[in-house]
């Protein structure tokens, strides 16, 4: 709001009608975004709040072009072209930190550390090139995108009303939510005989976690991750069965 004032009167006004609350704080920020730009918001949102760990950049927009109901028959158009979009319709709810330095065994933990050094060397990344890799064909220097402030996730985790839904957020469906999707894009990847994709390493090796969160009582779930398992043990590679078998 403030940076939209160009005169100190415009300051001025605008700090009389700002919201007297964090969570009114929020309400508006939420309540002011485009309504073509609600779904891509909750679906990033429901990521930040219940990933496992800091996602990056590349991995958070590879999870939204996903979707709210994340499906198979995944979509490529709805990519993001620009990375960095999705930073800027967040605003400030979120906060982007760039690192220094490139970490490829985070991102890809099947390399291990001791034996594959070339995998494993760190290099200097300047800021400015990190900020910018909307289209960049290597994501290891993606700047990593959390909630801005802890208040956010209790604002999107409380029962007060959402200006997009009556809705709040609810831990369990959340990881019900990250579960399905991480396993529909593993099985994506998969089946294009491939082993890369923004998100594939967040989803092989947190899947478990989420699933693990899931509501006992959700049958249709439980099917679901039984059967992704058998499929799996017939199917994989013996890179991705080591990953795998860390959970089975």
């Amino acid at each position: 709001m403030l940076r939209r004032c160009i005169t100190p009167a415009q300051v001025r006004r605008c700090l009389k009608t700002l919201p007297k609350t964090l969570y009114s704080t929020y309400e508006r920020i939420l309540a002011e975004i485009d309504k073509e730009h609600i779904d891509m918001v909750i679906t990033a949102l429901k990521w930040l709040v219940i990933a496992e760990r800091p996602l990056t950049l590349h991995e958070l927009a590879e999870a939204v072009a996903l979707g709210l109901e994340p499906r198979a028959d995944f979509d490529i158009d709805n990519r993001l072209p620009d990375l960095t979009d999705i930073i800027r319709v967040l605003g400030s709810l979120v906060a982007v930190e760039v690192p220094l330095t490139r970490r490829f065994y985070w991102l890809h933990p099947e390399y291990d550390s001791d034996s594959d050094s070339e995998f494993c060397v760190n290099s200097v990344c300047h800021a400015s090139d990190a900020v910018t890799t909307g289209n960049s064909d290597s994501p290891y220097y993606s700047p990593i995108v959390r909630l801005a402030h802890f208040s956010v996730r209790e604002y999107l985790m409380s029962t007060l009303p959402k200006p997009w839904s009556t809705d709040h957020f609810n831990e369990a469906d959340l990881h019900d939510f990250a579960a399905i999707a991480c396993l529909n894009y593993i099985k994506l990847i998969m089946s294009h005989n491939s082993m890369f994709g923004d998100l594939y390493y967040y989803a092989l090796s947190y899947w478990f976690m989420h699933a693990k969160n899931c509501k006992d009582h959700n049958r249709a779930n439980s099917a679901k991750f039984f059967t992704f398992l058998s499929e799996f043990r017939l199917t994989a590679e013996r890179p991705l069965e080591r990953l795998l078998s860390l959970h089975i």
